[in-house]
């Protein structure tokens, strides 16, 4: 495949009935004659992407994510300026996917488009929105005093658990997504056209409200008002979903579960 992705792994990440997937859509998983390893992996992450746009399937967008997560994430290091603000690589990697599979449908592969370059203009809109954010400093970087600063890192048990839980986080994102997803197809159409302007495409309200003949401030409210209306769509289902669950255990488990992720209503 090419340096980060052994066949060994390729034939992990694309096997089974997602490999059936792929070939009934006309994507093969063989290089092909004179195509360089660079070349397979853009065309196999583009007809991953594509299957995902068609169809939501959550195995396919793991094994994208398996597939290419390691390219963007040396791109979006490469992104990374040295600044005030400290920017974590990884953090704006998780960002971007989320708005990867969020704005799926706008994804095109028409005209030899391939993921790559799509993946590449969500996640440096990543990189700018993580920029934007106000500097973060530790007091405990620099102690008073002789004594040592505080060691951070996880203990080998820590670790060990965290790893259990990456698979159980792992399916809380995707029916966080899911959510997401019926809550943005509720959404007026001006409202998702405009949303997916502001963050993937990273237009500016101005920019925006030139072409739409409207204010720069109205624009911003647009955004607000939508970004308001799918926060409370998502907290309305996903407490429908817990409220049966959460007979037994008291009246604010409802509430200590879906602060954390959406905030408060």
């Amino acid at each position: 495949m090419d340096s980060t992705t052994s066949p060994a792994e390729l034939a992990s990440i694309l096997s089974g009935s997602l490999a059936q997937a792929l070939l009934a859509r006309g994507v093969s998983l063989e290089e092909l004659e004179g195509e360089a390893p660079a070349g397979r992996r853009n065309r196999l992450e583009t007809g991953l992407m594509a299957l995902v746009r068609d169809t939501g399937d959550e195995a396919a967008f793991e094994a994208l994510h398996a597939l290419s997560h390691r390219h963007l994430l040396n791109w979006v290091r490469s992104r990374i300026l040295p600044g005030r603000v400290p920017l974590d690589a990884q953090e704006i990697l998780q960002d971007a996917f989320v708005n990867i599979f969020c704005y799926r449908h706008s994804f095109r592969d028409e005209g030899g488009r391939v993921f790559g370059a799509w993946a590449r203009t969500i996640a440096a809109n990543a990189v700018r929105r993580a920029a934007k954010q106000p500097a973060r400093f530790s007091f405990q970087a620099l102690p008073e005093g002789l004594q040592e600063p505080m060691d951070r890192r996880a203990l080998p048990d820590q670790v060990a658990s965290q790893q259990e839980d990456v698979l159980h986080l792992r399916r809380a994102m995707g029916l966080f997504l899911l959510h997401y997803q019926r809550a943005f197809g509720l959404l007026g159409e001006r409202d998702r056209a405009i949303l997916e302007w502001v963050e993937i495409e990273g237009r500016s309200y101005v920019d925006l409200g030139r072409e739409l003949g409207l204010r720069p401030n109205n624009i911003k409210v647009i955004v607000f008002r939508a970004r308001l209306r799918l926060r409370a769509e998502m907290r309305r289902a996903m407490e429908g979903a817990l409220r049966e669950r959460a007979q037994d255990a008291g009246s604010g488990a409802v509430a200590e579960v879906l602060t954390p992720l959406i905030g408060v209503a």
